[in-house]
C-alpha cells in the first residue's frame, strides 16, 4: 500500500493521468513502473514512482466509460503533467472506446497527450526505429506502442511525456 501522508514537505512530485477503458490494462501499466499500488472503489488506481530522494510522480489510473468522464476533471486535469490513453492494438473495439476521451482531453485541457497501443505479448506491428521515441502528431501529441509486459517501454512513455511538458513550459 501507498501511505500518501509520508511525502516530505521538501519532496516534488508530478502527476500524469493514465487512462484506458480496460482497468487491467490500466493496473499492469501502472503496476509495470511502480512497485505499490492502491485501488479506489471508484476503480481509479494509484501508483507511486519514487525517482529520487525528492521527486515522484504519482500516476493515476482513470477509467473511460460513464463513471469516467464524470471523473473530477477539474481536480484533477489541470495540475497534471499530461495524459497518457492507452488501449490494446489487437483489439479493434479498445481504440473506439477510448476516441471520446482522447477528443474530451483535447478540448478541455492544454496537456501534452501521448496516445499507446499495448501489444502486450504480441509483436510490435512495426520496427520500434519508426516510432521510438514516439510519433508527433501535434505539437502537443504524439503515438507510440509499449508493452505492459515491458517496464523499460512503459518508463519510456513516461520519459517521453515529462520531456513533452517541459518544452512547452513558457
Amino acid at each position: 500500500m501507498i501511505d500518501l501522508t509520508t511525502t516530505q514537505q521538501k519532496q516534488k512530485i508530478g502527476e500524469i493521468a493514465v487512462i484506458s477503458s480496460s482497468f487491467q490494462n490500466r493496473e499492469k501499466f501502472i503496476g509495470a513502473v511502480c512497485n505499490d499500488t492502491i485501488t479506489t472503489n471508484q476503480d481509479v488506481i494509484f501508483g507511486r514512482l519514487s525517482i529520487s530522494d525528492d521527486l515522484s510522480l504519482f500516476l493515476y489510473g482513470i477509467g473511460t466509460d460513464e463513471q469516467g468522464h464524470t471523473f473530477a476533471w477539474d481536480l484533477v486535469g489541470q495540475k497534471v503533467l499530461g495524459f497518457i490513453i492507452i488501449y490494446d492494438w489487437y483489439d479493434k473495439e479498445s481504440f473506439s472506446n477510448i476516441r471520446k476521451s482522447i477528443e474530451f482531453i483535447n478540448e478541455q485541457f492544454d496537456s501534452p497527450i501521448i496516445i499507446s497501443a499495448n501489444v502486450d505479448e504480441n509483436s510490435y506491428p512495426v520496427p520500434k526505429i519508426l516510432y521510438r521515441p514516439s510519433i508527433n502528431m501535434t505539437l502537443m501529441a504524439k503515438f507510440t506502442f509499449h508493452s505492459n509486459q515491458d517496464s523499460k517501454s512503459v518508463k519510456k512513455i513516461l520519459v517521453d511525456l515529462i520531456d513533452t511538458a517541459i518544452e512547452h513550459i513558457p
